[in-house]
């Protein structure tokens, strides 16, 4: 579940702008209980940001290249896993491709065994550097370490629940 206020997208640890005339993609291959896909049309980019639970070793470094390289086996790594910070936020940025894809991944340390992860991907051999395109360039730039822990989650707002019982959402603010 996401939280729209004052012209921001609010996951629970972090916020960002959209840009104007961005697609929203309520449907993204991975399901998220914190995220969402985007379409930028003229960048031809699709973005996806997200909160998940993919720190397995307590090492997002370790486990970033584990989940792109190892586990995949699909990718070509482009640059080395670099150190970044976005708004507050600190953790790991990597460019890598496949033969039709540029790619740029960032995984963010966020509170308890969660990361924040954002993935970009273009078609291969676009206008350079994905990471420095205008538009990402501007969500970027927009990022702000949050602290929502009580943000409702998609599980938690669905009213019938694996096990068949009835949950209510609990108020924000």
């Amino acid at each position: 579940m996401l939280l729209y206020k004052d012209g921001r997208i609010y996951l629970r640890y972090l916020s960002f702008i959209l840009l104007e005339g961005c697609y929203i993609n309520p449907d993204p291959g991975v399901i998220y209980e914190y995220g969402m896909g985007i379409w930028l049309e003229n960048e031809k980019m699709t973005l996806e940001l997200c909160e998940d639970n993919r720190c397995e070793t307590g090492d997002i470094r370790v486990d970033m290249e584990k989940f792109i390289f190892e586990d995949s086996g699909s990718f070509e790594q482009d640059t080395p896993i670099t150190e970044v910070e976005l708004g507050g936020l600190k953790g790991y940025e990597v460019l890598y491709h496949t033969t039709s894809k540029d790619m740029y991944e960032i995984w963010f340390e966020l509170p308890g065994d969660d990361v924040g992860v954002i993935v970009t991907e273009c078609p291969r051999a676009g206008k350079g550097n994905v990471k420095e395109r205008p538009g990402l360039r501007d969500i970027f730039d927009s990022i702000r370490k949050e602290n929502i822990p009580d943000l409702p989650s998609n599980r938690s707002i669905n009213p019938l629940h694996a096990d068949g019982e009835f949950n209510e959402a609990k108020p924000l603010f």
